[in-house]
């Protein structure tokens, strides 16, 4: 078909039977590179290796020193939707998270800085959680820390999804079903699927969910909603002065 086209136009154009050749060869070998390296493109690329892909965004997450997040929890069952927590934090530094936002539907702000927890009350001042009081605040940390729910026994399961945009770059997404070691969504569900969306050029994690069967009354479905953002952002969290 194209060389029907191209010989209808030398032919009003008048080009010679040598020049007609040449220009036909030049189609083809244009035609020939484009194959080939549509092939190197679709072809040369490794293969996907689901449970490497999920380590690194795991573990690249976990050692990022900075970023920023919006968590949810959710409880939907066949009669209503329920909105347990709706927070949006920072982390900044190794030991040093702060959130603000709502938790069973009260007016939260929190900072976690090392082995302490500010909570901030309703008159303004601020009660603090010690070592002393490490149960209350492991359980705490494991509400308000997103990165708590990547703490896993093991991964059983492990699949890969295929490719999505997201804020205009690349991420691998990755289904799994975890053995979860967070106390606190261990009360709340059973049956964990986690979807992680890894960066295909940084390897850190800009978005993972998590649905879950309810073991409250009613059962119903649990779901967490974690979006981390500005990784690598300058935060400084200034910790509330206690008398």
């Amino acid at each position: 078909m194209i060389k029907d086209t191209i010989k209808e136009l030398v032919a009003k154009l008048n080009f010679s039977k040598q020049a007609i050749s040449i220009l036909l060869k030049a189609v083809a070998v244009i035609l020939v590179l484009g194959i080939v390296f549509w092939g190197y493109q679709t072809f040369s690329k490794p293969p996907v290796i689901p449970e490497r892909v999920l380590d690194q965004g795991i573990k690249a997450t976990l050692a990022a020193e900075s970023f920023r997040f919006n968590l949810e929890y959710k409880n939907v069952t066949d009669e209503k939707e329920e909105v347990w927590s709706q927070i949006k934090g920072e982390k900044a530094g190794e030991d040093k998270i702060h959130i603000t936002g709502e938790m069973v539907k009260t007016p939260v702000e929190i900072f976690q800085v090392g082995n302490k927890t500010y909570i901030k009350n309703p008159i303004d001042t601020w009660t603090v959680l010690d070592e002393n009081d490490i149960h209350q605040q492991e359980l705490l940390v494991n509400e308000i820390n997103p990165l708590a729910i990547f703490a896993f026994k093991e991964i059983p399961e492990v699949k890969y999804k295929g490719t999505k945009e997201l804020d205009g770059d690349e991420y691998y997404v990755i289904e799994y079903i975890p053995d979860v070691a967070n106390q606190f969504i261990e009360v709340l569900a059973t049956d964990f699927i986690y979807k992680s969306w890894v960066n295909v050029k940084t390897n850190l994690i800009g978005k993972t969910t998590v649905e879950a069967t309810s073991r409250g009354e009613g059962k119903g479905k649990l779901f967490i909603n974690v979006d981390f953002y500005d990784y690598k952002a300058e935060i400084n969290l200034e910790v509330p002065k206690v008398d």
